[in-house]
């Protein structure tokens, strides 16, 4: 009996967007193995949450900003590589998600025994369809390995029932 057109092309459509993922994997794959070179550079911290606030706005994530201190926003330094930020952010989104809208939070913490700023990515609000945990990502896993590299630490938590994903970037020191 002949195929139908639709049939057919329904189930080519459905072969390209395989091999689409099949090649983002991939993709992923040799990232994972050689991420390339970091390259950071001092930002204050003023310049690092406009920058992690941009991407998740271009992701179209709503955002709401929390425990910002302004005081030291432009006094305290980090090292980042700010190319290497969507991936990681898309890491720390995809373990909060599916929240449909995020709270950021930083604060301080340490990195072994050095000082760092913390980010925190969480639900907007407590228990937002609230997911079973899901195993560590390929993504996560990249993110790791980058944030390794700018010497911080990031965790994926779940906290009394909240997903929460936290970045740890050590400070700067710098001499005047």
């Amino acid at each position: 009996m002949p195929r139908s057109r639709s049939g057919v092309s329904k189930r080519l459509r459905t072969l390209v967007q395989r091999v689409k993922r099949c090649g983002a994997r991939v993709a992923d794959l040799v990232e994972y193995l050689d991420p390339g070179p970091v390259v950071p550079v001092p930002l204050t911290v003023g310049q690092l949450l406009s920058s992690i606030v941009g991407e998740l706005a271009t992701a179209g994530v709503p955002i709401e900003i929390e425990r910002a201190p302004a005081e030291w926003a432009g006094l305290y330094f980090v090292r980042f590589d700010l190319t290497r930020l969507p991936r990681i952010l898309e890491a720390m989104r995809i373990h909060v998600s599916p929240a449909k809208a995020l709270r950021l939070q930083l604060g301080t913490t340490s990195v072994g025994k050095r000082p760092a700023l913390l980010v925190v990515l969480r639900p907007r609000l407590p228990h937002d369809e609230a997911a079973p945990p899901r195993s560590r990502s390929f993504e996560w896993a990249i993110a790791e390995r980058l944030v390794a590299r700018h010497g911080g630490d990031i965790e994926a938590l779940d906290v009394r029932g909240e997903r929460v994903a936290r970045l740890a970037l050590p400070f700067a020191i710098t001499r005047g």
